[in-house]
């Protein structure tokens, strides 16, 4: 985060947005932008963190609470707004030096602080974003951590923590539907989740996984190199093994 608020920050110091440019020479501007970036972002974070739980018991629906820190939170940052404006402007205007960002500066912080609680842990939202989309091809009542994805004649048999469900479709269109689900190929009719691999053994120049659900799922010879760089296998030739 401090990387993107830099990386703002020099944006915002370089183009002089806001009449800045030719308000400000360059090394002025740049302090400007830096300090009121970084200033606003910790204001507009700590007011609105704060509001939302000063709401919780006040306030029924997420929602409405998001949307109640987040004007909350515009009229902070929008006061340290304008008293940077009056110390860095020449011949400001009170309260037009305040007044005049009041509604964006809201707006702003507003839609910022409902993109943060969207994006928060086990809302509905991020678990969207992260989730496999072969998970919603499934049950209900299977849609937990995938495990493996297993050929058989013209369908898939999708493994997850909760069961398993054979899919009409290809493999390779299965594995692209893992998402973000770190996972490996071990043969041209399996898939496998890596953190739900519980035992990887040799069996001579080829190698059988065992996953969580109890499953015993060969390596073929041409996935091995790419096993062995996984770290299940010890990255050692045939003839060392």
């Amino acid at each position: 985060m401090l990387l993107v608020l830099g990386g703002v920050a020099i944006v915002l110091g370089m183009s002089g947005p806001f009449d800045t440019y030719s308000a400000m020479r360059p090394g002025p501007r740049l302090i400007y932008w830096t300090l009121l970036v970084f200033v606003t972002y910790a204001t507009g974070f700590v007011t609105s963190d704060a509001l939302f739980e000063l709401l919780q018991k006040r306030v029924q629906g997420r929602w409405p609470r998001t949307f109640l820190s987040g004007v909350g939170a515009g009229l902070c940052v929008s006061v340290v707004l304008g008293f940077f404006n009056f110390l860095a402007l020449e011949n400001p205007e009170f309260p037009s030096v305040w007044i005049d960002n009041l509604v964006p500066v809201i707006a702003i912080t507003v839609i910022v602080t409902a993109l943060f609680e969207s994006l928060q842990p086990n809302t509905p939202m991020a678990q969207n974003l992260s989730r496999p989309d072969l998970l919603d091809r499934l049950p209900l009542d299977k849609r937990g951590d995938l495990v493996s994805l297993s050929v058989s004649d013209h369908y898939v048999d999708v493994v997850t923590t909760k069961g398993r469900e054979m899919l009409l479709m290809r493999l390779s269109d299965s594995i692209r539907e893992t998402a973000l689900t770190p996972g490996l190929q071990v043969h041209r009719s399996h898939w496998v989740a890596l953190d739900q691999v519980t035992q990887a053994c040799r069996t001579g120049e080829t190698a059988l996984v065992i996953t969580s659900a109890g499953d015993q799922i060969p390596v073929s010879r041409t996935y091995m190199g790419k096993l062995r760089k996984s770290g299940l296998l010890p990255n050692v030739g045939p003839g060392n093994g």
